[in-house]
Parts: structure tokens; C-alpha cells; sequence
């Protein structure tokens, strides 16, 4: 992750740009913007083409074109990315899709967090989790379950920097520390 405040800059214009133009699909730009950032990392496109000064302008424009034709994206989208590259920040790509991602979960009062278990959770399970810290922390939550077999047993919910441990390891942790104390 970069520490240029340029990430953010384009990641505001462009959730402004697609909230003017169609509130709706914030987060379907926020999908195509993730796509084409892994497409273009995957492939390594951004070093051995739009970064090297050996490949002519209209060469990168059009490969780029081509990508973002194969993924499909919106016209505002298709727009954004040849801004990108005319003004060299092609390479920030990746970052600005995180960005946008956080952006877009903050205008509609959402947090992302990480459920941890020893055994596979069910998905109502893990929605009845998400519903109570949603009423806790009075906005949405959206997890994403992990396994993890050193937890013995219970959940470990993570969101942000706060972890709520319900794991029977934790209990032990704590419970030892408690002895240690005594």
C-alpha cells in the first residue's frame, strides 16, 4: 500500500462522479475498478507496458481499451482508467481500488470484518453474528469467514483494530493470565 495522498484524491473524484451520475451503482463500479486493478497486476501490464517509455502512447491506449473491453466495464469506468494513464498513475491502481472500496463502505455506513472459527461456521450461523454487531455498532457489517484450528472452539470476530474473542484459546489466554495474576 502507498502512503500518497494520491490514492484517495482519485478514489473520492471517481465515488463523486459515479454517486452524481447513478448513486446505485457505487459499488458495481467499486467491482470493475477491483477487477481491472487485479487484471492489470496479474498480468504485470503496468511495468512491462504503461510504465515503459519504449511503448508508444497510442500502443498503451489501445491495449488498455482491449482490456477493459474483455472485463466490460461502464463507460465512467473506461473513462477513469484512460485518465489514469494519461496522467501516469496507472501504477496506484490497486491502491485506489481499496481506497474506493473503503470510501464507498463509509458512505453507506458499512464496516468489513473477519470471522475466525476451528470448524467451518453455517452461513446463518455467520449472519446472525454479522445482524447482532450490525444492532451493536448501528451499521451494516459485512464478514468474511476464516478457519483457523488453533481456536479450539467459539468465534474471533475482527473488525478493524477491535477483536471480540469468544474462542475457547482466548478463554484459556485470559484464564491464564488470571492465575498468573493471582
Amino acid at each position: 500500500m502507498t502512503t500518497s495522498p494520491l490514492p484517495l484524491r482519485y478514489a473520492r473524484a471517481l465515488r463523486n462522479v459515479v454517486a452524481a451520475e447513478d448513486p446505485g451503482c457505487v459499488d458495481a463500479v467499486g467491482r470493475e475498478l477491483s477487477a481491472v486493478a487485479a487484471a492489470l497486476h496479474d498480468t504485470g501490464a503496468v511495468e512491462v507496458i504503461f510504465d515503459n517509455p519504449s511503448v508508444p502512447e497510442e500502443d498503451c491506449r489501445e491495449v488498455l481499451g482491449m482490456l477493459l473491453g474483455r472485463i466490460g466495464v461502464r463507460e465512467t469506468v473506461a473513462h477513469f482508467f484512460q485518465l489514469l494513464l494519461a496522467k501516469g498513475r496507472l501504477r496506484y491502481v490497486g491502491a485506489i481500488a481499496e481506497t474506493y472500496a473503503g470510501e464507498a463502505d463509509r458512505a453507506f455506513n458499512r464496516v468489513r470484518g473477519t470471522v475466525e472459527s476451528a470448524m467451518p461456521l453455517r452461513e446463518e450461523t455467520v449472519g446472525r453474528v454479522g445482524t447482532r454487531l450490525s444492532e451493536v455498532l448501528g451499521g451494516q457489517v459485512i464478514l468474511d469467514m476464516r478457519e483457523n484450528p488453533e481456536l479450539i472452539g467459539g468465534v474471533s470476530v475482527r473488525i478493524g483494530n477491535v477483536i471480540y474473542d469468544g474462542s475457547a484459546r482466548g478463554r484459556l489466554v485470559r484464564l491464564g493470565a488470571e492465575m498468573v495474576e493471582e
